[in-house]
């Protein structure tokens, strides 16, 4: 399958994790879809997003937002205040080839109206740079960003990204709370393996986990940041 972008002034269902809302409305922010074919079963693909993540910050940077991070696994944050996120689908077979389409959702001008509809901590990137964003230089260089990551994530997976990841890694040393689907485990982040996975140390006894829900409890009073 050739690649494609398909890129949206506004959406009316956008999506974030785990079927939140993601608040879309018209004409300020970017709302950016790219499919990319990869020759690469699931479990190499289990880390796609958290170096897509990098790939965004590199042009977040570059564009004059500062002192922003990553909570795990992909939202871009600012001080606990969410810039932007990223939604990964996939399909494909059981060895491959997989399809996936990476969507991000990136605040770039959200207005006082549509401020009051988001029900968590948030940040735009006018705020952060202090001047107007041409929207689409900046999805030029998402695109460009993107399609040299895909590229080199195809030849070898998260470890080109995982460096630049850890450092930006806005969890690091805070107490996490996992939910998972019958069990809630506590404990220390503490970084990610070579796949992605979270790492938490619980008084010693270090688990990994690759999904359920993330709460950072060093912010807000125990409020889940996911």
């Amino acid at each position: 399958a050739a690649p494609a972008v398909c890129i949206s002034e506004m959406q009316k269902k956008g999506r974030g994790r785990r079927g939140r809302q993601w608040v879309s409305p018209p004409g300020g922010n970017i709302y950016l879809s790219y499919k990319w074919q990869f020759n690469l079963g699931p479990s190499q693909l289990s880390a796609l997003s958290l170096a897509v993540s990098v790939g965004v910050m590199r042009v977040l940077n570059r564009v004059g937002a500062s002192d922003i991070g990553v909570k795990w696994p992909n939202d871009i944050v600012q001080k606990g205040r969410k810039l932007a996120g990223i939604l990964l689908e996939m399909q494909g077979e059981a060895n491959g080839p997989w399809t996936v389409v990476v969507g991000i959702g990136i605040n770039v001008r959200i207005s006082t109206e549509f401020a009051k509809q988001i029900d968590q901590a948030w940040v735009d990137l006018e705020q952060l740079s202090g001047k107007i964003t041409e929207r689409s230089r900046l999805v030029a260089a998402l695109v460009v960003e993107l399609t040299h990551l895909f590229q080199l994530y195809e030849k070898k997976q998260l470890a080109p990204f995982l460096e630049e990841w850890l450092k930006s890694d806005q969890l690091k040393s805070k107490p996490v709370r996992i939910q998972m689907p019958q069990e809630c485990y506590t404990g220390i982040a503490d970084g990610i393996d070579s796949h992605g996975n979270l790492i938490v140390d619980d008084d010693g006894v270090k688990r990994s986990f690759s999904g359920g829900e993330v709460s950072v409890r060093a912010y807000n009073n125990d409020v889940s940041l996911a």
